[in-house]
């Protein structure tokens, strides 16, 4: 388990507001946990210095009917391929 940091970024890139900390069993629930935060705005998942995700408000949508929402990213390596 590991501390994960969001950030909710402007249009402009810049941070909306402070990070919310999310404590996660790895970067893919870490990235399950997001998107239930996912709204307006894009979202980006840290790990200490580590980028894990950048997440869109338009890719939840898409994305929606998948593995619980999850990135193909996640989704593969959720199911080990």
């Amino acid at each position: 388990m590991g501390d994960y940091r969001i950030y909710f970024l402007e249009p402009d890139g810049h941070i909306h507001r402070p990070p919310q900390i999310i404590v996660c069993f790895d970067d893919a629930d870490a990235e399950i946990q997001s998107r239930r935060l996912l709204a307006e705005n894009v979202i980006e998942i840290w790990q200490c210095k580590r980028r894990v995700a950048v997440l869109t408000p338009d890719e939840n949508r898409k994305e929606a009917g998948g593995l619980f929402g999850l990135s193909a990213f996640a989704q593969r390596e959720r199911s080990g391929v």
